[in-house]
């Protein structure tokens, strides 16, 4: 029933019945004309079918009126909703979404599917019709605006709301509902007295679709209530971790922007910082920035900061401090530690906002209008005619212009020629645009909106993110293509399976990059009746790692090809002799910590003997369904604290069938499974010992699969070097 009395309230629109009267007309007249034209033609009364003259005329009303109904009815994703209405996912059955009229239809955010398809549940409640003053009308900027903005009283009951705040937390109406119930961090609050004190503040919360939304507080004393601004800061919240210098220290920004080392010594400051505070970057790096403070912030509030950054966490706050001249300003910063490959913090990285001029102004703050008024990017909006007939001070700064309200939008912006601004409103379409204005790149949205006869615009100055984008895109492109021609090298120095095949014919080695190019090498030599086969696992990851493995192949040829006959301890004293020569790692206190981590074996095929020496990686032999392990020597191919004098030769008699085992240590701490934990030599060790008697290609295959499978969606953390061979 309830759908049926929508229907009905669609079909009797004023819209729908005019649009059915004219099909109607029409097409009734055209039949009247082909069936009864003669009898019509010369007034012959008598032979006139009026039943059917008055079906010719009802039945194209009827469906007309159907197919406009149904079409109104309709709710596409990435289409204009035609009525304001709560909608209910058809696929999940979970998901309801409030659209009004004018608004784009999403798709579903529970099942995820891009052709979601809704049905009508029952009527939304449209804001918008509830202007009816020059005041409201102003508010529209901030009704209309795609962030959610919610006022409430003293007491925490919401008094007002956007459409994007009743989408964000998936209610129809938000008025009445109270605050704490939305955004629970709201409970410290003490109401009356943020409103009676003009109080400013910031908060973090998420809401059912885990989306993180950050909202400033202002409290208008004037109005006895509270009005909240929300921005979506999911994706910046994600990305904290693995910010850098070059992304955060962009210096056209209009943030003041701080890089400190750990003891909080600046490293760098940006041109806003210089701005505001008066100080050049030359009088500040190296200093503390204790020669901003005040005296106005206490001991303990410092404390809090280096505490909670010490820990890794971000600190967000307010402080006022002193410019060079001696005059004040009020800060809102947020400081993070930004974290180094090995998970320490390296610096803190400060992110400074000037809220003085925020803060002068909070008594003025009047209306929802304000908002558009005061927003830093243009807005505006222009009639069918193409005249503007309002704009903020952004848009006028924009065109540099003192104010751009009367002008034509076709003159400042020739782009729009090709859009019909009667069929934009009328239509309530929404376009976007990307121009330059004066060297500056700016992306508009302009919507529609028919009610008032009006294309409402919203601007974004996107110059600075489209030359980094580019300027990225050149680097990656020049970076990707250098790599991939590293990686070209590194594979035609490292043997191929078939040498390996060679000596011996049941074999296989397992070898995955964590990145394009590899610190992990393996290397075989073959003469006479031996096979010395090495697994290396280098310092380093990518590009360092595949560096170190190439010079750890060059100095393994240049050590054997001078005696053929070396035993394995001694091959492995001489290549850490000249890996530190080469590194000058025997230079000063301060030795750099490169090196390598390598099992070699050296195979008699005549004496079936076998000699291995080891630098921290071990090596497994199979034989009769039991695992031997012969230990590698505790310490690197390179400088170490108790490095030995030499490394130990093992000899060791083989028996046919055995399998030798030699690997890296990527396999065995590589993260994953149910627990996220690392997968352990424990479990490598029971899965070669129970799968040594199948031929190696099958066990190649199998230890590919469980590492994928345990892996799963984690991240590789390091190169993966296996390597198997049967005697």
């Amino acid at each position: 029933m309830k759908l049926f009395k929508i229907y009905c309230q669609v079909a009797s629109s004023k819209g729908v019945v005019k649009r059915a009267l004219q099909v109607a007309i029409i097409v009734g007249a055209i039949l009247n004309v082909i069936n009864q034209g003669w009898a019509i033609a010369h007034a012959d009364f008598g032979h006139i079918n009026y039943i059917k003259m008055v079906l010719t005329f009802l039945v194209p009303y009827l469906v007309s009126t159907y197919s406009s109904t149904k079409a109104r009815l309709t709710f596409k994703v990435n289409e204009v909703s035609s009525m304001d209405a709560v909608l209910q996912c058809k696929s999940c059955k979970k998901t309801r979404i409030f659209v009004n009229k004018g608004e784009i239809v999403p798709p579903c955010h529970t099942c995820g599917r891009e052709k979601t398809q809704w049905r009508i549940v029952e009527p939304g409640y449209n804001q918008y019709k509830q202007i009816e003053n020059e005041h409201q009308s102003m508010a529209l900027f901030a009704q209309m605006n795609p962030a959610p903005v919610i006022r409430f009283n003293v007491d925490g009951i919401i008094t007002q709301a956007n459409t994007a705040a009743q989408n964000t937390f998936e209610e129809a109406r938000l008025e009445g509902i109270h605050i704490k119930q939305l955004v629970s961090e709201t409970k410290s609050f003490n109401f009356p007295e943020f409103i009676q004190n003009g109080d400013i503040a910031s908060l973090t919360t998420n809401n059912k679709q885990g989306i993180t939304l950050r909202f400033e507080l202002r409290g208008l004393p004037q109005y006895g209530a509270v009005q909240m601004y929300g921005a979506d800061i999911t994706e910046i919240v994600a990305s904290k971790q693995e910010a850098n210098k070059f992304l955060t220290g962009v210096e056209q920004t209009s943030n003041s922007i701080m890089i400190t080392n750990k003891q909080g010594e600046i490293e760098y400051v940006n041109a806003a910082f210089e701005k505001i505070s008066g100080y050049s970057k030359q009088e500040v790096l190296g200093e503390n920035p204790r020669f901003l403070k005040t005296g106005h912030t206490s001991p303990e509030t410092y404390k809090e900061l280096w505490q909670t950054i010490s820990d890794g966490n971000v600190w967000h706050g307010q402080m006022l401090n002193k410019r060079k001249n001696g005059t004040v300003y009020w800060e809102e910063s947020t400081i993070s530690p930004v974290f180094n490959k090995n998970g320490e913090i390296d610096t803190y990285i400060a992110i400074k906002e000037d809220v003085t001029e925020k803060r002068q102004i909070k008594q003025e703050l009047g209306s929802m209008a304000l908002f558009a008024e005061l927003n830093p990017e243009p807005v505006f909006r222009f009639n069918a005619k193409g005249i503007i007939i309002k704009a903020n001070s952004a848009a006028n700064s924009a065109f540099k212009k003192e104010n751009i309200e009367q002008e034509q939008i076709e003159y400042l912006m020739p782009e729009m020629e090709k859009y019909d601004n009667e069929i934009l409103i009328s239509q309530e379409h929404i376009e976007t645009i990307e121009i330059n204005i004066y060297n500056r790149i700016f992306r508009f949205i302009m919507r529609g909106i028919a009610e008032h006869g009006i294309v409402q615009t919203y601007g974004s100055d996107i110059t600075e993110r489209k030359h980094a984008e580019e300027k990225i895109r050149r680097q990656k492109e020049s970076i990707d293509s250098s790599i991939q021609y590293a990686s070209r090298i590194q594979r035609a120095v490292l043997p191929s399976q078939q040498s390996f095949t060679d000596r011996f014919v049941d074999s296989f080695i397992l070898y995955k990059p964590r990145d394009v190019v590899s610190g992990d090498f393996y290397w075989i030599k073959q003469f006479e009746q031996k096979t010395i086969i090495v697994a290396a696992d280098c310092t380093g990851h990518g590009v360092p790692g595949a560096f170190m493995s190439m010079l750890g192949v060059a100095l393994l040829n240049e050590i054997v090809n001078k005696n053929k006959n070396t035993m394995a301890g001694i091959i492995l004293d001489q290549l850490r002799f000249n890996l530190k020569a080469t590194l000058a790692q025997n230079e000063g206190k301060t030795e750099a910590k490169d090196g390598m981590d390598m099992s070699l074996c050296i195979v008699d095929h005549t004496k079936n003997t076998m000699q291995f020496a080891g630098a921290y990686n071990s090596i497994y032999i199979i034989r009769n369904n039991e695992l031997i392990e012969y230990k590698a020597d505790k310490m690197p191919i390179g400088s170490h604290i108790k490095e030995k004098p030499h490394f130990t030769s093992h000899n060791i008699d083989l028996v046919t069938n055995d399998a030798v085992y030699m690997l890296s240590d990527g396999y065995p701490d590589q993260f994953g499974g149910d627990k996220g934990l690392k997968f352990s030599k424990k479990a490598l060790k029971n899965l070669i010992n129970t799968n040594a008697h199948l031929p190696m290609q099958q066990q190649k295959k199998l230890l590919d699969t469980t590492f994928e499978t345990w892996k799963n969606t984690t991240d590789q953390i390091d190169d993966v070097l296996v390597m198997g061979f049967r005697i």
